[in-house]
């Protein structure tokens, strides 16, 4: 599921949001839900990122690419799988 969001300037310069969910098994190791997040951030300081640290789950919005966003997250520490999404409505997520 791609969003798109607008820039200050208006309509010029668009940039497009990808929204993706990840499983991280080590949620909880090394710097816990906090480094996952710190990871995303210094890729792409302005992605929105939900940790659900019971269910091991990682929903990130970001103008990175989900492949970027994994390679952050193993250069991090973390084993991050991204989830397919679900066909149908809402935007729901498999795994």
């Amino acid at each position: 599921m791609a969003l798109t969001r607008m820039t200050s300037s208006g309509m010029a310069g668009q940039q497009r949001i990808t929204v993706m969910m990840f499983r991280v098994d080590n949620l909880n190791a090394g710097a816990g839900p906090d480094g996952v997040i710190a990871a995303i951030k210094a890729l792409d300081g302005l992605a929105w990122v939900s940790v659900d640290a019971v269910a091991q789950k990682v929903r990130v919005e970001s103008m990175a690419a989900a492949d970027q966003v994994a390679a952050a997250l193993a250069s991090a520490g973390y084993s991050a799988e991204a989830l397919a999404q679900r066909s149908g409505c809402c935007g729901g997520y498999g795994g």
